[in-house]
Parts: C-alpha cells; structure tokens; sequence
C-alpha cells in the first residue's frame, strides 16, 4: 500500500483503502486536469486581442454616446483598413461602369458600398441594454458573436464603457458567451466583480443589486452563509462548535443553509446557555450591524470556491480600461466614412444614410455565426 496516501472507498459500512492501481489513475487524471486547466487559461489569455493594438487598422461603428442615457447600444468592430481597400476598389469598378454608360451616379447605391465593405470585414458584434437601478446597474449584454480572438476583446472595450460594467444576458446565454463569462471570473483578475442579488429572494437590503438570476442558489447566497458561519466561529465560538456539533449530529452541512437559518439556529443554542435570551439578542444585533456593513462586499470577502456555468452569470464585472482605444477605434469608423468625400463623391450625410442599418448589420452577422 502507499505510505504517502491513505483514501478510502465505503463498502458495506466498512472503509476500504482503495487500490494502488485505482491511486495511480486518480494522480494522472489530476494532473491531465492540471494541464487542461493550464492550456484553456493559455488559450483564452493568448487568443484575446487588446483593443489597443485594434487602432492602426480597426474601427467601432456605434450608437454609444457617453452623454446620453441609451437603452439599446449596439457595437460592431470591423476591419476598416480592408474595408477602405475593397470600398475603393468597388467604387473604381462603379467610375468605370458610370463612365461606359454615361451615367450619374447612384448615392444610394454608393452608401451600399460602404455598407457592403464593412460588412464583409465585421470581425465582432456586441449588443447591450441598460439595465437601470437593478443587476448593479450594469449594462446586460444580448447579442454577441465574434470571429476567433475578438470575443473577449468587445467585451472588454463595452465594459470600459459601462459606468457599471457588464452582466450576461438574464434570459439565455450561449454556450459560447457561457465561456467568456467564466473565463471573465476564473481567470481576469484585473476585473472588479461584484454578485447580483436573487430579486425574488434577495439576500441584501441593497435593491441596485436585486436581478434575475441564472442558478438555483445564487454564489451570492453561498457567500452569506460562509461569512455568517465565519463571522460566528470568530465572534462566539462556544455557540459556533455547538451549532457546528449540533448539524454533524443530524447530518446536514451548515453551508447548505441560507445566512438567516445559521444566526436564527446559533441563538436557539445561545437562549439554552446560562446567559439566555440575553445572548441570543446580541448575537442577533451584531450580526445584523455586521452584514449591513459588509453586504455590498460579499464577493470580496468570499468568491466562489468553485466554478461551474452558472456562477458566473450571477455576476457583474467592471473595469474602468481601453476609454482611449475605443475613441481611436471610433476615430478610425469616422475617416472610414469620409472616404467618399475625400474621393470625391460628396458626404455620406447628404444621402440620409440610414441609422437602423447598425442593428441590421448586428443582426446579420450574428445569424451567420449561429
């Protein structure tokens, strides 16, 4: 048997140590798991594009503007240097086929032009809602697609935007978004993350934070009981090894149970001590001036100790990077569109250029993505 490691499987109420053979494959799936884990985080970390290095050759199309207070914002990243380069190309063809029927040229078919080259070189879409007071008063994102590497790098640039960052979509999420979302709360440490609250079962007293939420027991609620079970153990000790002693007996996890339960439970022990009722109203008043104190922190003093695909959906993430890149990249969309009048073909302006073609070309590049 190995000396170094005793695990036993339960057979028949007995304790068996579990075979070396079975030990070995137990330490190789670790490992492969260990090395999987690596290579995601590698993956995902190398794949992402930093918006600041979009600026020579990209640009934002964008109904976003930082005055106003905009339901539906809609942010679509092309590749403006291609899209320059096939526009022209495109309106050369069109010089030649005017000049060989003598005829005047078509603004609205110009404008299709432009249209048509941004679209065959859109690379990411990003649609948004402003969600109000509620979900942390983050944006709700409620469409995405991207070309390979350009998932993250929207996100990012949106969530610079957001005075209150981002949340996932409260409805569905791809299994694709699924993906950027845990990897927003595994692996960016550089992301302020902040739970949303249970809005038909809200653990704070803080409504801003109250949400529709994606799990059945949202991280939020987990970490009220953890520091409720923390708070007691450090507080009163007698009463915690009691409550503690108490659960073991009956064969329940204290963690299983809402914060609530846990104080409501330690001062039923605490009115059977020799100081009663007395007791249990202290630990009732403290605990309350305690969390009120600390409910707008609870992902700080306890983050998920674990991540599956919900978790991080009933989360807000927020960063305050990328402003000036975005303005480059919305810089760079302005020239692209006085490149008729830089050529000669009058300004866009002049043609009543269409602003619902922003959620058309949205809608048209994610229905090719999914």
């Amino acid at each position: 048997m190995k000396q170094t490691l005793q695990i036993f499987d339960r057979i028949n109420r007995q304790f068996v140590p579990v075979d070396d053979e079975i030990l070995d494959i137990l330490e190789k799936e670790t490992i492969l798991e260990s090395n999987l884990r690596y290579l995601v985080k590698k993956i995902l970390t190398e794949a992402m594009k930093p918006p600041s290095s979009l600026v020579d050759d990209y640009a934002i199309y964008t109904n976003y503007n930082d005055q106003s207070d905009i339901g539906n914002i809609t942010f679509i990243l092309y590749n403006s240097t291609k899209a320059a380069e096939t526009l022209l190309e495109d309106l050369e063809i069109e010089k030649e086929y005017a000049a060989e029927d003598e005829e005047e040229w078509d603004p609205y078919g110009i404008v299709d032009l432009m249209i048509d080259a941004m679209n065959t070189n859109i690379v990411a879409i990003l649609q948004v809602d402003n969600m109000g007071d509620t979900c942390n008063q983050a944006w709700q994102v409620t469409r995405s697609a991207a070309e390979s590497g350009f998932g993250p790098t929207i996100y990012d640039i949106a969530m610079g935007l957001s005075p209150n960052g981002l949340v996932a979509d409260r409805n569905s999420v791809s299994s694709e978004a699924k993906s950027v979302w845990r990897f927003y709360g595994e692996k960016r440490d550089d992301v302020e993350k902040t739970y949303l609250d249970d809005i038909n079962n809200p653990i704070t007293r803080w409504e801003n934070d109250d949400c529709i939420i994606h799990g059945k027991y949202p991280p939020v609620a987990a970490s009220a009981s953890y520091i409720a079970d923390t708070w007691l153990h450090d507080n009163y000790p007698d009463v915690s090894d009691q409550l503690m002693s108490h659960m073991e007996e009956i064969g329940y996890n204290l963690l299983d149970f809402p914060h609530s339960d846990i104080i409501e439970k330690a001062q039923e022990i605490a009115a059977q001590s020799d100081e009663g009722d007395e007791l249990a109203e202290e630990i009732g008043e403290e605990w309350v001036s305690y969390f009120e104190q600390n409910e707008r922190n609870l992902y700080d003093l306890y983050p998920p100790d674990f991540w599956n695909e919900k978790i991080p959906l009933d989360i807000s993430y927020n960063h305050s990077q990328h402003e000036s890149a975005f303005y480059g990249l919305e810089q760079n969309h302005n020239e692209f569109m006085q490149l008729l009048e830089i050529h000669g073909m009058g300004e866009v302006g002049e043609w009543d250029w269409d602003h619902d073609q922003l959620e058309f070309m949205a809608r048209d590049f994610f229905k090719g993505k999914y």
